[in-house]
């Protein structure tokens, strides 16, 4: 929803609905948050409870006409509240994902840090089973490994026996641990410090 395509009566609540009614894990596109009454706080209970917002920066450009600082991308990510990229239905914006973090990197002027930890957000807030990888809320406190898994470093070769087992018994933890050497080896290849 977004101003010109809704009455501001219709703009009022539906995020806020979303989070605080139905309590979801996800808000797809959520274009229309600075126009819903009390979107502070909205977004503030969305930053709390890790309420992800799916961000299909092309869609919302091609369909709502929404890009650039119009994005509510930044405000988001101000607030705490898990961002990650996605493409919406990359058949009829004819884009993929790398389109779409290029297109934030270059609006948004991101760092390659910043990048990355959208990368990881996209793991950490995919409805995959398991346990996760990352202790704690990592929007808000950073990317840091399980205790069991601290020990080697995420993504290292040889984890160790604790490590071993989360990875055996949480697809959500493998993956993510193989998105880390992923990481490593694309660092290594084209010398990005860590």
């Amino acid at each position: 929803m977004w101003p010109g395509l809704a009455k501001p009566a219709d703009l009022a609540f539906h995020i806020k609905e979303a989070v605080d009614v139905a309590r979801t894990d996800r808000v797809g596109h959520g274009v229309d948050l600075v126009h819903e009454d009390d979107w502070q706080r909205t977004a503030r209970t969305m930053a709390a409870r890790e309420t992800a917002v799916e961000v299909p920066f092309t869609s919302n450009a091609q369909i709502l006409g929404v890009r650039g600082a119009d994005h509510p991308f930044e405000t988001y990510r101000s607030y705490g509240v898990p961002v990650v990229l996605a493409t919406d239905d990359p058949g009829v914006s004819r884009i993929d994902i790398s389109h779409e973090y290029r297109y934030a990197a270059e609006t948004y002027d991101l760092s390659y840090a910043e990048l990355k930890d959208l990368a990881r957000a996209s793991l950490e807030y995919a409805f995959l089973p398991g346990e996760s990888l990352w202790r704690g809320n990592p929007t808000r406190d950073g990317y840091h490994a399980v205790a069991a898994c601290q020990d080697a470093g995420p993504g290292a070769a040889r984890p160790g026996a604790d490590c071993r087992d989360l990875l055996e018994s949480s697809p959500k933890a493998a993956v993510q641990w193989e998105q880390e050497r992923a990481f490593q080896r694309f660092e290594s290849r084209v010398g990005v410090r860590r």
